[in-house]
């Protein structure tokens, strides 16, 4: 995953289109996939409910080296650090990961910030 980190701007040039708010450094974001927007309408939910509770939320901090000073970061300069998933995946395959690479994920529906 390390040498993945450079230049981690998405592959997909969609994927930037998922993503909404200012992404800065110590920022929280929140994401869902198309599976949960599934789920929740098996559970007779709607994808509203998905975005009030999101299955994934995380920490947003700059790579090493990056100027910070209050701007807005870069896609390739921003890793996700991930603190809440759902419960069924009590060993989550990865704890953090590149912004771009998240954004990269194919059933990925959407990113914002939330504080």
């Amino acid at each position: 995953m390390v040498e993945h980190m450079q230049g981690n701007f998405p592959e997909n040039d969609d994927a930037i289109e998922k993503l909404h708010g200012r992404v800065q450094h110590g920022c929280h974001i929140s994401w869902y996939f198309s599976d949960d927007v599934e789920y929740a309408h098996d559970c007779a939910e709607t994808e509203a409910d998905v975005r009030a509770d999101p299955p994934f939320a995380g920490l947003v901090v700059a790579t090493h080296g990056t100027e910070i000073c209050g701007r807005e970061l870069e896609v390739d300069d921003a890793i996700v650090v991930i603190h809440k998933y759902p419960t069924e995946k009590c060993n989550p395959e990865a704890t953090w990961l590149p912004l771009g690479d998240l954004m990269d994920l194919p059933n990925l529906v959407r990113i914002w910030v939330t504080k």
